[in-house]
């Protein structure tokens, strides 16, 4: 049995040696392209070419190593797209213009009309104060991570917070 398994050492080992090891760089290949090359790949898809023909094209000319996958570029590029558009927001929400601070309405209340002059006032900068708490909230709740435990969920959130 020992003699066996020295042989078979020696065949595995073998096999090893003809290979190229792993490089888990090599993930990221589609990740990192998608990333780099956005706005040529969103082009091309605009003018009609499929996710196969655009991997070919960039196999070819060694963006992509040999027999990548449409596939894995096409989910690379989603990624990307969705990432972008997160942050397009969260910029647009941390910005001071915001339209909703530019155009608020007014308070309005059931009261007449003299009274509600005065409650307009300090209704407004009620209503600017839970404005400015929403935008936090939803920019606390966008920034957040969804974690699965074996209990259930947590919301991890980015100011190190978490809830169940």
């Amino acid at each position: 049995m020992h003699d066996d398994f020295s042989e078979a050492m020696e065949r595995a080992e073998a096999d090893l040696t003809g290979e190229k090891p792993y490089n888990a760089k090599e993930g990221y290949v589609y990740s990192e392209l998608a990333k780099a090359a956005f706005k040529k790949i969103k082009l091309f898809r605009s003018k009609g070419f499929s996710y196969t023909q655009i991997c070919r094209a960039f196999e070819k000319n060694g963006l992509l190593p040999k027999k990548s996958n449409p596939y894995s570029l096409r989910a690379a590029f989603h990624r990307e797209r969705r990432r972008l558009a997160r942050e397009e927001e969260i910029d647009e929400l941390l910005s001071e213009k915001t339209d909703s601070e530019s155009n608020s309405t007014p308070f309005k209340t059931g009261k007449t009309a003299q009274t509600s002059k005065a409650t307009t006032v300090a209704g407004h900068e009620d209503q600017k104060t839970a404005n400015a708490a929403a935008k936090r909230e939803r920019i606390r709740d966008m920034a957040s991570l969804k974690v699965n435990i074996g209990d259930g969920q947590i919301t991890k959130f980015s100011d190190g917070n978490f809830e169940y």
